[in-house]
């Protein structure tokens, strides 16, 4: 098993199996829509599970800590992300860069992290119920949402029209 062989999560050796067999791997999967109804059905169950474990209660006891944590740490770390890449433009390195939104892509990508790897992990070494487990998922949580709001927002980056955005997060909290 890739998952013992490797001491990954299982839900890491899922994603390498997909790959695998997908039309990066060994093409035995090539059909888009195959792919997108495995993915799709694949997201659903993992949602799911994750659903299933995820006690608000235990993690609204954390209280102040995760909410403050849960609203600076995104926008922080993608401030720390845009920094580094307008740091690399200044020493020369600007063509590793062409676009004029990677720097921002670029801090949102580090600012995203897996809640669903992250989850698994502690699910799989039992420590989804300590104090440590409770902030992270909390933590995580948070960034879901995060990712939700920079996903509504990205279509607008090149031209923020703020109708647009305000129409779309009403829709974002509505659901």
């Amino acid at each position: 098993c890739l998952r013992d062989r490797f001491k990954i999560p299982s839900i890491a050796a899922f994603l390498v199996a997909g790959i695998l067999v997908g039309p990066v791997g060994f093409k035995l999967i090539t059909d888009p829509k195959n792919i997108d109804t495995i993915a799709e059905l694949g997201f659903i169950l993992l949602l799911f599970m994750i659903g299933i474990e995820i006690d608000v209660r235990k993690i609204a006891r954390s209280g102040k800590m995760i909410i403050l944590s849960g609203v600076f740490q995104y926008p922080l770390t993608v401030l720390f992300g845009f920094g580094i890449v307008k740091l690399l433009i200044w020493v020369g390195l600007g063509s590793l860069f062409p676009g004029s939104y990677d720097a921002l892509y670029f801090g949102i990508f580090i600012a995203g992290s897996s809640t669903l790897l992250v989850m698994k992990v502690f699910q799989e070494n039992y420590e989804l119920d300590t104090e440590s487990g409770h902030l992270s998922l909390g933590i995580l949580v948070f960034q879901d949402i995060w990712a939700v709001i920079v996903l509504t927002l990205q279509p607008t980056f090149a031209s923020l029209e703020i109708m647009t955005v305000l129409v779309s997060l009403f829709g974002m909290f509505l659901l």
